[in-house]
This record gives structure tokens, C-alpha cells and sequence, in this order.
């Protein structure tokens, strides 16, 4: 119950025709006590269940529209690189095993700022970090440890929650 995307044994997620295997999947046939799904047997065994619902699948009558997008060229290079690696500091320093409400302010405050100086055309280091943004916000709403979430200040898990998931 540490993450990925919530799929039945066959691979479906709750969105029609999205379907997740592999590292992206939680099937639940490891328990609660996995990182979402990642052993390479059940990704196989998966992939091939997916690819058989697959050939059942009707074609969509029309495709989707597409929106334009395009990726601004990368202003510097140099600049993104230093921000990536801000980024996994400022995750390691604050929200990475233990972890205190202090440290994750101080975390949001620090990606905050180096979200505000990312070179245009940095997109991956843009994913990365609006990710840490909401692994840092998720884990500061969180007040308690529970399997691979641990704040030194709530080090106790919450017996209210004893018995319940929470899935998305």
C-alpha cells in the first residue's frame, strides 16, 4: 500500500481504457507490505494479461482531438542541472526517512524557489519538482508514521486508521 496506480487483476485501472502494469501498477497480490508493484515476474505475468483484455478491445470510433504543445528549447543546460540536483537535496535534507513539519516547510519553501528559477525548457526538471512539491505536501498533511512514512514528531501510526486504506 506504498503507491501506484489502484488496478484489478487484469491490469484496468477506475479510468476507462487506461490500463497499468509494471512499477506504475498496484495490484495488491504482494499485501499491504510492497512498493506499489515491482517485481519483474508480476510485471510479465500482468503485461500479458492486459495484452489479451487488449485484443478484446473495441476501437475508439474517432480519435481524440490533440492539442499543439511544444517544448520550449532548453535556455540552460547548466542551470536545470544544478536545479535537479537542488531538488534531490532539498528532498533528502527534508522529506526523505524521517521527517519533521519543520523540515517539510522548509523543503516547500526551498522548491518553491528553485521552481521560480528554472530555466525556460527545463521540463523534466519541472516535473521534478512539482513532484517533490506533492510528495512533500501529502507528507506534511500526514501527521503519523505508517509503513514507509515516518515523521519524528507523529512516530506513532494512528489507531483510527488501523484496518483502512486509503486509495485514490
Amino acid at each position: 500500500m506504498m503507491g501506484g496506480i489502484v488496478t484489478d487483476l487484469i491490469g484496468h485501472s477506475s479510468m476507462p481504457r487506461l490500463y497499468a502494469v509494471g512499477e506504475v501498477a498496484r495490484t495488491g497480490v504482494h499485501g499491504a507490505n510492497r512498493l506499489a508493484s515491482h517485481s519483474l515476474l508480476e510485471g510479465l505475468v500482468f503485461a500479458g494479461r492486459v495484452a489479451r483484455d487488449l485484443a478484446s478491445v473495441a476501437p475508439l470510433k474517432s480519435l481524440p482531438p490533440v492539442k499543439q504543445w511544444q517544448v520550449p528549447p532548453l535556455a540552460d543546460r547548466g542551470a536545470a542541472h544544478v536545479a535537479a540536483e537542488r531538488i534531490r537535496a532539498v528532498m533528502w535534507h527534508h522529506a526523505s526517512i524521517t521527517r519533521t513539519a519543520k523540515g517539510l516547510r522548509t523543503a516547500l519553501a526551498e522548491l518553491t524557489e528553485i521552481e521560480q528559477r528554472l530555466p525556460a525548457g527545463a521540463t523534466e526538471e519541472l516535473n521534478l519538482v512539482q513532484t517533490a512539491r506533492l510528495i512533500t505536501e501529502a507528507s506534511l498533511l500526514r501527521k503519523e508514521s505508517r509503513g514507509g512514512h515516518y515523521r519524528s514528531d507523529f512516530p506513532r501510526a494512528k489507531s483510527v486508521w488501523r484496518g483502512r486504506h486509503i486509495e485514490l
